[in-house]
């Protein structure tokens, strides 16, 4: 017990245990450990000990407990008195070699204080101020709230419910098919007072469990034993196919199913929300499939879910699967500046084109990125060509200044991964990328067949620095250039505006390069 009634009793017998310290005359012979009863001042150069351990107010839980005070130099031993407020007689009085004691299973549950003096030579100390704390050797017993004693839970996982109980930091809880507790299915512990059992239950079998409070070295008693049982369970079912996260090519989705022993039919639901709050399909089937009866939207996301239906009752729900309908084609417009004059791009990718490619595991090859055989590619490489050709401009210098424009966004940011390499429709697509993304969109425009330059992939590393991916281009340029096989490849700075062909950013200084060939 803390707070103002316990400092006023502390206070009381505090008064009563310092006096015993103070006058050991007062008590017989021998009740101050080394007090040979005749009384005396203390020793005027002995120090006063500070207690440490338990503090003031604290509460020791368990039956255990050690006293830790202050070393006091030059002392042979100390002098430990423990008090029952309210008493004039010390519980206990102890001699200690050192500056702790251990009082294991010595004080039973109940109120305490304590103090402590140094000896020398037989020569007592003043004592240390006198601190009181609390003793919980148990806790008490949880009482046990719901589900009730005996009973029966038709197709379903009771929730198990108990009280909290004053002081308790966690719980105990068993579950077994016997009431001894010898066939154990569940032992747990849990810092709330509720469970839901997570193991496979039996039809009619029925089921023990108890809980026990816990804090510390502290354990309540067992609560009383209740048991239940559930009857006619129905399993819910597994959503098979579309798989969760899945693309869906065919509007006219069929959904399925696994089966589920003693089920007579199945109830369906399908939502554009995850709350089913609007449902797109609602239906009751016979089979462990469905077939939607109408078209679903292109690139629209849905939830669906399924439960076992009998005659008697119908399972809890499955989980709620997420797929999403494939677009038959996503649209992209870019436009940018080169020259002092605004330039345009409009196009398409196939949506088939871009849920397979977003569907490949991502790897560090990142010369594999390149695909300059890609229709979407080619099809922008040709307008961009051209337009270039068109205008007397220089096509390598006019499909870098259109990469360049592009935004640049993390991968974090856009795909929700660390590291998210994208081919070149995904960037298109996606509206941007970072360096490696748009490096390789710019390698593919040049090399595929309406544009036919040569392109590598310059790699750069600094130790404790990130990396950066770059482009190097054949051709006939000025600036920062290298050469593999015994071409020159002139460097191409494909995420920032401005770059020309061979300006090599400041900031790479330093870095070691990998030419990647693609």
């Amino acid at each position: 017990m803390k707070g103002p009634l316990m400092g006023g009793i502390a206070a009381l017998a505090a008064v009563t245990l310092v006096a015993l310290f103070l006058f050991p005359s007062l008590l017989p012979a021998g009740l101050l450990g080394n007090d040979d009863g005749k009384g005396g001042a203390y020793g005027s150069d002995i120090a006063r000990p500070r207690n440490i351990s338990p503090s003031a107010e604290s509460t020791v839980f368990g039956p255990n407990v050690t006293l830790v005070w202050t070393t006091v130099t030059g002392a042979d031993s100390y002098s430990i008195m423990i008090a029952v407020p309210g008493t004039t007689v010390a519980a206990l009085n102890l001699t200690s070699a050192n500056s702790s004691h251990a009082l294991n299973g010595l004080l039973p549950n109940g109120e305490y204080l304590w103090s402590v003096r140094a000896m020398r030579d037989n020569v007592y100390g003043p004592p240390s101020e006198v601190t009181a704390f609390s003793m919980r050797t148990t806790l008490d017993r949880p009482v046990m709230i719901s589900p009730s004693d005996g009973s029966i839970h038709i197709n379903s996982v009771p929730t198990l419910r108990w009280g909290s109980v004053l002081d308790a930091l966690d719980y105990r809880l068993q579950i077994a098919r016997d009431n001894d507790f010898a066939d154990l299915l569940a032992d747990v512990r849990l810092e709330g007072t509720s469970y839901r059992p997570t193991f496979a239950m039996e039809d009619d079998a029925v089921y023990s469990w108890r809980v026990s409070a816990h804090n510390g070295d502290a354990w309540s008693p067992w609560s009383v034993v209740r048991q239940f049982s559930h009857d006619h369970f129905l399993a819910a079912p597994v959503p098979l196919a579309p798989a969760a996260g899945s693309i869906v090519d065919d509007r006219q989705v069929n959904l399925t199913w696994s089966t589920v022993d003693g089920a007579a039919g199945y109830r369906l639901q399908v939502s554009a929300s995850e709350d089913f709050a609007i449902k797109v399909a609602d239906a009751e089937v016979a089979e462990p499939w469905y077939v939607m009866p109408s078209e679903l939207d292109s690139g629209a996301s849905y939830f669906w879910r399924v439960q076992a239906v009998s005659s008697a009752t119908r399972s809890s729900w499955s989980g709620a699967v997420t797929f999403t309908v494939a677009q038959e084609a996503f649209s992209f417009s870019y436009s940018w500046h080169y020259n002092g004059r605004q330039q345009w791009l409009n196009g398409s990718a196939p949506g088939s084109d871009y849920y397979r490619l977003s569907g490949l595991p991502r790897t560090y090859d990142y010369a594999s990125y390149v695909t300059d055989n890609d229709p979407t590619v080619i099809a922008v490489a040709t307008y961009l060509k051209a337009q270039a050709d068109g205008k007397r401009y220089d096509p390598a210098s006019y499909i870098l200044s259109f990469v360049q424009s592009l935004e640049y966004t993390s991968d974090f940011d856009t795909k929700g991964k660390v590291e998210y390499p994208r081919y070149p429709v995904e960037t298109l697509v996606d509206g941007g990328g970072d360096c490696e993304d748009t490096a390789a969109l710019f390698a593919s425009l040049v090399q595929c067949p309406a544009v036919g330059i040569d392109a590598v992939l310059l790699m750069y590393t600094k130790e404790s620095e990130s990396g950066h991916m770059a482009v190097g281009i054949e051709g006939d340029h000025y600036g920062t250039y290298y050469v593999y096989n015994g071409r020159n490849y002139f460097y191409c700075e494909t995420t920032g505006e401005g770059f020309r062909i061979g300006m090599f950013p400041q900031e790479l200084q330093g870095h070691t390069v990998e030419v990647l060939p693609c």
